[in-house]
């Protein structure tokens, strides 16, 4: 018995019609062996009078991708403070009446784009390569110091504002 997940993507998304058709076709596609269409549960009732015989096994399970959804702690850290510095940012320039607001909402948009791009599940979960992450972490620190960067000039162009120095 061995359980085969299908579908679209890399985590057993929906099947196609020419994945069932195929599996249809080639269910006994070699000998002893028969392909059906089954559940989690019936597969564990079918092996289960074989399980004294099976190891026990103890951490990982995927040893590819180690701790996938505990994984990477630094870069969701560094994503989220990108996130609150973004969204920070965005509020003050919306207020700000910078007169290069235009120029500032496309550096913003940029920086969003880069903490959008590294949200897809398969980086910031840490099911992608350690080079992957390493990436996507000086990615997000980029964006997350863009952020900070428009927040001063926003700040400084605020106060030279209310202090008179500047109009608008």
């Amino acid at each position: 018995h061995v359980m085969c997940f299908y579908g679209v993507g890399d985590h057993g998304g929906g099947p196609t019609r020419r994945m069932l058709e195929w599996i249809r076709a080639h269910r006994d596609f070699a000998p002893g062996v028969r392909l059906e269409f089954s559940s989690i549960g019936r597969f564990f009732a079918a092996v289960e009078p074989s399980r004294a015989a099976c190891p026990v096994v103890e951490g990982e399970l995927g040893p590819c991708f180690p701790g996938c959804y505990s994984a990477a702690r630094p870069l969701k850290a560094t994503l989220r403070a990108a996130e609150l510095a973004l969204d920070d940012a965005g509020n003050m320039l919306e207020r700000s009446n910078h007169p290069q607001a235009p120029a500032l909402r496309r550096e913003l948009t940029e920086a969003w784009r880069t903490v959008c791009f590294n949200q897809f599940h398969d980086i910031v979960t840490g099911t992608a390569t350690r080079e992957a992450l390493d990436v996507a972490l000086r990615q997000a620190g980029g964006a997350r110091e863009r952020a900070d960067e428009l927040l001063y000039r926003l700040s400084r162009h605020r106060s030279a504002r209310e202090s008179g120095a500047v109009r608008g």
